[in-house]
């Protein structure tokens, strides 16, 4: 029986619950054996020296990071309110998608557009081309009529310097 301190086998500490397995004829511990009681190894340090390089991948990282968690602080407290509105539209949309499909048909579904969409892409290059042109085309007349029949009707206030 394992006792906190001490075990059988010697003084180790016994971090672990006290398992009783029959050893010969009598009880013993397995507290002190590796797999109860891992060793855990000492993580080298950082080489706080390269965050002062400019070019090092450790700052470059770091940087990443920092971005990335202050634009998710501005989406949180709604300081970036576009952002947080396309979020919440994708969260919406990501969860109609999700109780109709399940995780792992939309995560195969992904995988197997990311691996033939290029390849589509670079065979029919011209034909996509030229069908975004025109989509694109549409898009600005459908702008400018928005905007000269509906928008130019909105009252708007005068910008003050």
């Amino acid at each position: 029986m394992c006792v906190e301190g001490q075990d059988k086998l010697g003084d180790n500490t016994c971090n672990c619950h006290t398992f009783l397995v029959p050893l010969g004829d009598h009880g013993g511990s397995i507290c002190s054996t590796p797999l109860f009681n891992p060793v855990t190894p000492h993580a080298p340090p950082l080489p706080l020296g390269q965050l002062n390089l400019p070019d090092s991948r450790l700052r470059a990282l770091l940087l990443k990071t920092e971005g990335i968690l202050l634009m998710l602080y501005e989406i949180a407290y709604g300081k970036d309110i576009k952002t947080f509105l396309w979020t919440i539209f994708y969260v919406v949309i990501i969860d109609i998608i999700g109780s109709y499909i399940s995780l792992l048909t939309m995560l195969y579904i992904c995988l197997v557009c990311s691996m033939t969409t290029p390849v589509l892409y670079l065979q029919f290059q011209e034909v996509i081309d030229s069908f975004i042109g025109k989509v694109s085309e549409e898009k600005n007349n459908l702008i400018d009529v928005f905007k000269s029949t509906v928008a130019s009707k909105i009252p708007r206030a005068t910008k003050v310097e």
